[in-house]
């Protein structure tokens, strides 16, 4: 990754928005996601993440987008037909592109908080390529972490949208009756019994976090990297275990969206529903792999430094002597 230090002469707000981009993107969603950050109530900061062998073709689009992101609104004419009307973003974001070696999403979500820490913001969030955020969601939260500085983590409620239909709510279960000890907080019963939040749109505070990363890493870092599709579960868990306070806010912040995929990219949080089916060489995994990640994560967390665990082995992989 190149130094992220260069950020600091661009830097206007004291959060920082990440959003990795791909050869794979649906320059459609590109446009509808940046066109919601550039959007926002409360400006961020953004930083944009590319493969480092993303092309300059590549990235000359992905520039072109940031710097004029460009949705369809559907109107309706004087007859009550609808027509389609295209709508840029005036208000100009603030980024910085960066290339980046990183493979898996455990490795992206350092690179952003340590490029967070360095460069002294007080907040980061991660987003996907193709999701979007309400228009006032930073804000929101923003104004939550004013009140209540004793919580480090905020996250929002999500419109989780499959094969372009709404199905359900994401990052609810806090709020459901009987479920958390403290209503709309999450608990380490609550995350042993389920895997029910969603680092997507969160927002973090960096000092807090910062007090419980990892030991015996050559870099700073927060999550581990060696858990497969077990990431971010590990985390949280560690994270609560470690008494940091999560709270998820009672409004709706971000839409996630998923449909069926013939590859899993794991640099992405969203799990394929077919993952199962995908092959092993395009990122797929077996049911029973993603299991053993999950229950990884339940024996990890008590640990606060990265430790050699066994990677999942298939029944006809040779098994190490």
């Amino acid at each position: 990754m190149k130094e992220s230090t260069n950020l600091i002469a661009l830097k206007q707000s004291n959060t920082l928005v990440s959003i990795c981009v791909d050869a794979s993107m649906h320059e459609v969603y590109l446009n509808e996601s940046f066109y919601s950050i550039a959007k926002q109530t409360e400006k961020p900061d953004v930083l944009v993440l590319c493969p480092s062998d993303t092309s300059d073709a590549d990235l000359s689009k992905i520039e072109a987008i940031i710097k004029s992101p460009t949705i369809n609104l559907v109107e309706k004419d004087e007859k009550g037909a609808p027509i389609s009307k295209e709508d840029k973003a005036e208000e100009p974001i603030n980024y910085t592109i960066v290339k980046i070696d990183d493979e898996g999403f455990g490795a992206i979500f350092n690179t952003v908080y340590r490029t967070a820490k360095s460069n002294d913001y007080e907040f980061f969030m991660i987003v996907e390529h193709d999701d979007v955020l309400a228009f006032n969601w930073i804000k929101t939260a923003l104004s939550f972490a004013e009140e209540d500085s004793n919580t480090s983590i905020f996250f929002p409620l999500i419109r989780f949208i499959e094969s372009g239909t709404f199905s359900k709510y994401m990052n609810e279960a806090t709020w459901a009756e009987g479920f958390a000890e403290e209503a709309g907080k999450a608990d380490i019963n609550l995350l042993n019994r389920f895997n029910c939040l969603n680092i997507l749109g969160a927002l973090l505070r960096v000092s807090d976090l910062d007090e419980y990363r990892l030991e015996k890493k050559e870099e700073d870092s927060l999550m581990k990297d060696n858990i497969g599709i077990g990431h971010y579960y590990e985390f949280f868990l560690r994270m609560i275990y470690n008494d940091i306070k999560t709270l998820t806010v009672p409004r709706v912040g971000y839409e996630l969206r998923m449909s069926p995929q013939e590859s899993f990219n794991h640099n992405s949080t969203k799990i394929p529903s077919n993952i199962t089916v995908i092959p092993k060489e395009k990122g797929g995994i077996s049911g029973e792999h993603a299991k053993y990640n999950m229950d990884s994560a339940k024996k990890e967390y008590f640990f606060d430094y990265q430790r050699d665990t066994k990677p999942y082995q298939y029944p006809n992989e040779q098994q190490e002597a």
